[in-house]
C-alpha cells in the first residue's frame, strides 16, 4: 500500500478528487440502471434493489481502493450476472405470489442476494488463499464466449421487456429512444474513444429530454404518467438494513428453489473476475497477483453481504478511466465509494428525475457490446468447431435458460481438471481474450 510522495501534493489531491467524483457519478448511474431492470420482476423492489447496488458499490470501491495491489483499482457490482440475478428475483416473486405472502418478498430477496454475495466472497477467498486461481481457467474459451453472449442477449431482451411493462401509451417510443441511445453510445465508444464520452452522452440525453418537455410545454406529471421518468418514492430511504424481524418472514421454499441460480452467479462472478483482472493487467502493463486480488475482493464481498449488497469485483472500464484521467492514488476509489454512499443516504430525490430511456439505454448499450464482441467478433477469430460450440451455448441460454449451461460448464470443468489435457489452456485463453477484447 505504499504511495509515492507526489500523490499527496495539493494538485494531485485536487485531480484525484475530480476523478473520484466522475467515477462515483458514473457508478451511481449504472447502479440505478441495473436496479431499474428489476421492475419486470416486481415494480415494488426497484427502490430496494437500488439501495443494494449502491451499498455493494460503496463498500467494494472503498475496500478494494485501500487494499488492492493496484492503487487505481475500482471495484463494483457489474452486468455479467445481472440476467441471472433478475431470474432469481422473478422466480422468488412468482413463488411468493402463488402463496399470496407479499410480506415475505423483501426478506426472501434480501436473503437470496446476501447469500449470493456471501458465497461469491467465500469462493474468492478460498480459491485465492489456497492459490488455486487456475481452477476457474479450465472452462474452454468458446464456452465462456457463448455464455457471455447469452448474458448479453438476456440483458437486451429483459431491458426491452421492462420498457414495455409500463401501462402508459408511450412504450414503443421509449423503446425506440433507448435503442437509439444504445446504438449511439456504442458508435461513440468505438470511434470517438474518449473516456468521458458515454457519461457526457448520458447527461446530454437528460438535458435534451427536459428541454423537449419545456419547449413542448409537456408537464412532468404527464411524462411520469406515460412512463418516461423513473418514479421512486423520494421519502423512502435507499438504505434499508436488515432487522431481526426480517429473518422471521423468509420464504425458505422460494429461497431453496433458486439455489441453482445462485451457484451460477458465483461461477459467473469467478470467471468474470479473472477476465477483468487479465484485462486490467494487460492494459495498465502492471503485474497483478491474481490470488491476492481474489482474497481482497472476497473479503470486501463478505462485508457487503452483511447488508445484502450485490456481489462485485474489479471494473475494467472504470479502472482504465481512472488511468486515462491521470488519477494516481487510492483516494480516487475512496471518493467514488463515498459518492455512492451519499446517494444511498440522500439521493432518492435526485435519482427520481432521471429519464428511463437513458437508464435502459445504458443497459442496452452494454448488451449490444456483449453481443457484438462475444457473438460477432468471435466469428472471425475462432475456428468453425469452436464457434459451433459458442453458438450451441448461446442458443441454449436463449431457448432454455441457464440451468443447462451450468451443467455443461461443470462437466467440461471436471473433465479438464481430471484429465489434465488442458493445462496450457490458460495461455491460449489469455492471448485470445486480449486479442478479441482489445482488437489486436
Amino acid at each position: 500500500m505504499r504511495s509515492s510522495p507526489t500523490q499527496f501534493r495539493p494538485r494531485s489531491i485536487f485531480f484525484d478528487l475530480i476523478v473520484g467524483l466522475v467515477i462515483g457519478i458514473n457508478a451511481i448511474i449504472f447502479c440505478v440502471a441495473y436496479a431499474t431492470l428489476f421492475s419486470i420482476a416486481s415494480p415494488h423492489i426497484v427502490v430496494y434493489m437500488t439501495g443494494l447496488y449502491l451499498l455493494g458499490s460503496a463498500l467494494l470501491m472503498i475496500f478494494c481502493a485501500l487494499f488492492s495491489e493496484l492503487e487505481i483499482t475500482i471495484a463494483a457490482p457489474q452486468n455479467h450476472a445481472i440476467a441471472v440475478l433478475l431470474a432469481i428475483a422473478a422466480h422468488i416473486n412468482n413463488t411468493i405470489n402463488l402463496q399470496t405472502a407479499q410480506n415475505q418478498l423483501i426478506p426472501t430477496l434480501f436473503s437470496a442476494f446476501a447469500l449470493t454475495t456471501l458465497l461469491t466472497g467465500i469462493s474468492y477467498l478460498v480459491v485465492g488463499y489456497f492459490r488455486k486461481g487456475n481452477l476457474i481457467r479450465f472452462i474452454p474459451y468458446p464456452v465462456m464466449c457463448g455464455f457471455l453472449a447469452g448474458l448479453g442477449w438476456a440483458m437486451f431482451s429483459k431491458a426491452v421487456l421492462a420498457l414495455n411493462t409500463h401501462p402508459g401509451a408511450d412504450s414503443l417510443e421509449m423503446t425506440a429512444a433507448a435503442i437509439t441511445f444504445a446504438l449511439l453510445a456504442y458508435f461513440i465508444q468505438q470511434y470517438y474513444k474518449k473516456p468521458l464520452a458515454i457519461l457526457g452522452l448520458f447527461f446530454t440525453a437528460v438535458i435534451i429530454f427536459y428541454i423537449f418537455l419545456y419547449v413542448g410545454k409537456i408537464p412532468l406529471t404527464l411524462a411520469i404518467t406515460n412512463g418516461w421518468v423513473l418514479t421512486l418514492p423520494t421519502t423512502q430511504s435507499l438504505l434499508q438494513l436488515p432487522t431481526l424481524n426480517l429473518f422471521t418472514n423468509i420464504n425458505w421454499h422460494a429461497l431453496y428453489s433458486v439455489m441453482s441460480l445462485i451457484f451460477i452467479v458465483v461461477l459467473v462472478n469467478n470467471i468474470s473476475l479473472l477476465m477483468n483482472t487479465i484485462s486490467v493487467e494487460t492494459s495498465t502493463k502492471k503485474d497483478m497477483n491474481f490470488n491476492y486480488e481474489l482474497c481482497i475482493t472476497g473479503i470486501a464481498n463478505i462485508f457487503a453481504s452483511a447488508g445484502g449488497g450485490i456481489a462485485g469485483y474489479i471494473v475494467v472500464g472504470q479502472t482504465l478511466l481512472v488511468q486515462a484521467l491521470k488519477g494516481g492514488s487510492r483516494l480516487v476509489g475512496v471518493i467514488a465509494g463515498g459518492c455512492c454512499l451519499l446517494a444511498l443516504l440522500f439521493g432518492a430525490g435526485f435519482i427520481s428525475y432521471l429519464p428511463k430511456f437513458a437508464l435502459f439505454g445504458m443497459l442496452l448499450f452494454i448488451a449490444i457490446s456483449f453481443l457484438i464482441h462475444w457473438l460477432g467478433a468471435t466469428f472471425f477469430r475462432l475456428s468453425r468447431q469452436d464457434y459451433l460450440i459458442l453458438i450451441i451455448i448461446f442458443f441454449t441460454i436463449c431457448c432454455s435458460g441457464f440451468y443447462q449451461v451450468e451443467l455443461i460448464c461443470w462437466v467440461i470443468l471436471m473433465k479438464n481438471i481430471s484429465t489434465g489435457t488442458d493445462m496450457m489452456l490458460f495461455k491460449v485463453f489469455c492471448q485470445t481474450f486480449r486479442n478479441i477484447r482489445w482488437g489486436a
